[in-house]
């Protein structure tokens, strides 16, 4: 069975979670604070399985004052349903999650109007100019747009046959199947009877019961009791499954939003990172120097800082090469995309691309060549890596966990560079790889 997560976006009540509700029949308001409200404040889950394919939706706040939970859902997910009110039309939180599921490059996408019932013919067919009109220059622009109504179904079977066509187009979660396993947490908690309970979306690899995995940054180890998807009892959790875990051996307290479970020894934590950064143009103005963030990755948030690298400002709309510092260490990869924003006053700044999750900026001439190696393919970056690491070489297992890929992959490349004698391998406690 195929396995897609999608994520809702748009505007406060502009009908999000009544429109997950009229496709899946479940209610994503597990608050009573959300029901009396009559707004989403966390994040909300349901499921849907039409043929042989299984969506999962993650359901996100609307307003501007919980941004910081809608991104933690929104980094999961492979396609977006934009989500705009007929009877109000865009508005300021729909640009603003569009720009952040644009940032993410989330690969799918359809936008979707909501309470068509409220108006009549000529009114929704300008709500669906405007709606068009914003995606335009987004890499959304041209997405099925669908009008619908949750009270009376109009539109609905379109929206599941346009659903369908959608996660045709997002990526195989079966090629993430193969990576180390990676688990970001969006929930923690303690269930009656049961214990403590972790949930998120697998984005990489798998497990089953049994499994001993760990909790960074903190490096807890724990082991999975049991596992349930979308409700039901599963053996294994695969990539692209919203995925609760039942853990023995860590403790609540041990557990929070922004920590990862992940195959031992997998993955490195990092607080200072290089990457490709893409200043949104409405931004207020350009960075320059250090510049005070919020950083956004999975479901992690940070404080922390970025400079311009190559250049000495970046422009509102430009995209350059940056340094981060972050007050805490996250999980990491090269390859892995981020969102950032400002502490105060909270809005999106822009995001992009981790190039290197273990940054340290080398000292004179050499920036300007570290910045070319690592802005290249995987290739040249693993070059680069092994260069910087001098005479005492490198082992194939940090370099995998740089990229997030199983060490036999690493292993694999590096004996291809070698046989080319491009670089040369040495006995294991005599250094072990240097470039030729």
């Amino acid at each position: 069975m195929r396995r897609v997560v999608v994520g809702t976006a748009g505007h406060v009540d502009h009908g999000k979670t009544a429109l997950v509700r009229a496709l899946t029949g479940i209610d994503c308001d597990r608050w009573a604070e959300e029901k009396a409200r009559g707004i989403t404040i966390d994040l909300g889950f349901a499921h849907l399985s039409l043929d042989d394919l299984q969506i999962g939706f993650v359901d996100v706040p609307g307003h501007e004052r919980f941004v910081h939970n809608a991104l933690a859902g929104l980094g999961g997910i492979q396609a977006m349903i934009l989500v705009v009110a007929a009877d109000e039309g865009v508005k300021p939180q729909t640009r603003e999650h569009l720009a952040i599921c644009s940032l993410l490059e989330i690969p799918a996408g359809v936008a979707v109007l909501t309470k068509a019932d409220l108006v009549d013919t000529e009114l929704l067919e300008l709500a669906e100019l405007e709606l068009a009109d914003a995606l335009t220059g987004t890499p959304f622009e041209g997405v099925p747009i669908v009008a619908v109504s949750a009270v009376t179904g109009q539109g609905l079977e379109e929206l599941r046959r346009v659903l369908i066509e959608v996660a045709e187009r997002a990526e195989p979660a079966s090629e993430r199947g193969e990576l180390p396993t990676r688990l970001p947490i969006d929930r923690a908690f303690h269930l009656k009877g049961l214990g403590v309970m972790a949930t998120g979306t697998l984005a990489t690899g798998r497990f089953g019961v049994g499994a001993g995995l760990e909790l960074d940054p903190g490096g807890a180890r724990a082991r999975v009791r049991s596992i349930q998807v979308h409700g039901e009892e599963r053996d294994e959790a695969r990539a692209g499954e919203r995925t609760s875990v039942q853990l023995v051996g860590a403790e609540l307290g041990q557990i929070e939003r922004g920590q990862q479970l992940v195959e031992p020894g997998a993955y490195d934590t990092s607080r200072r990172l290089l990457a490709r950064f893409r200043l949104l143009a409405d931004a207020p103005q350009p960075i320059s120097g250090f510049t005070p963030i919020r950083f956004h990755l999975y479901s992690s948030e940070r404080l922390g800082k970025l400079r311009p690298l190559d250049r000495s400002k970046i422009e509102p709309g430009e995209t350059g090469l940056v340094e981060i510092r972050l007050d805490a260490p996250i999980v990491t990869i090269r390859g892995d995309r981020f969102v950032v924003r400002r502490p105060s006053p909270q809005n999106t700044l822009g995001g992009g691309t981790i190039l290197d999750p273990q940054w340290q900026r080398p000292r004179g001439q050499r920036l300007a060549r570290a910045l070319a190696e690592l802005g290249a393919d995987d290739q040249r970056a693993i070059h680069h890596w092994i260069e910087r690491a001098g005479e005492a070489g490198i082992e194939a297992a940090p370099l995998a966990r740089r990229l997030g890929v199983p060490s036999d992959r690493v292993r694999t490349r590096l004996r291809a560079a070698v046989a080319e004698r491009q670089l040369l391998e040495a006995p294991a406690g005599r250094g072990h790889l240097e470039r030729w």
